[in-house]
């Protein structure tokens, strides 16, 4: 009989270690799928940042005459921004009109823009000026937030013909 007991108990030893062995395994899988939820996430997280990418026309338009241009940003695509700050990257010939909100006063030739709230559909408009020979492309960054969400985004604008064809 007490044979019988030791059997058993060695039985019930293999059938518990066995319990823990297909335990542990299985916790291991579970953290598994847990880190691979999480990492789907960040993807799924980053491609809705990607497509949700503001996209903007930009053109600049002659006033006056001639005697001073208005850049213009529209949204074409993307949500309501809760600000928009544009910065010139042509390193000569363009900058921000000083006389304006949201340019900087205290550098000669500014580079950066502020601007507020912008919807799809919506534009925004801010004075630049051209040196007497400005490249034939204004190259602009644009840096916009819409809640927690921020982007960089690059969009260019043609430099009205009759200045270029001015300097020819």
């Amino acid at each position: 009989m007490a044979m019988a007991a030791f059997v058993i108990s060695l039985l019930a030893l293999v059938a518990a270690s066995a319990s823990a062995f297909f335990a542990g395994r299985q916790a291991a899988h579970a953290k598994r799928q847990a880190n691979d939820t999480a990492k789907l996430a960040a993807i799924e997280a980053e491609r809705r940042h990607v497509e949700q990418a503001p996209r903007f026309d930009a053109s600049i338009e002659s006033v006056n005459g001639g005697g001073w241009y208005r850049l213009w940003l529209y949204l074409t695509f993307g949500p309501t921004l809760d600000s928009v700050q544009l910065e010139i990257l042509n390193d000569r010939g363009l900058w921000f009109g000083t006389e304006q909100d949201g340019v900087g006063s205290s550098e000669a030739f500014p580079k950066i823009a502020q601007g507020g709230a912008l919807a799809r559909g919506d534009t925004a408009s801010w004075q630049i000026v051209l040196a007497e020979d400005p490249p034939p492309v204004l190259q602009l960054r644009v840096n916009c937030t819409a809640g927690s969400e921020q982007w960089d985004v690059l969009t260019s604008a043609d430099v009205p013909y009759d200045v270029l064809k001015s300097l020819y």
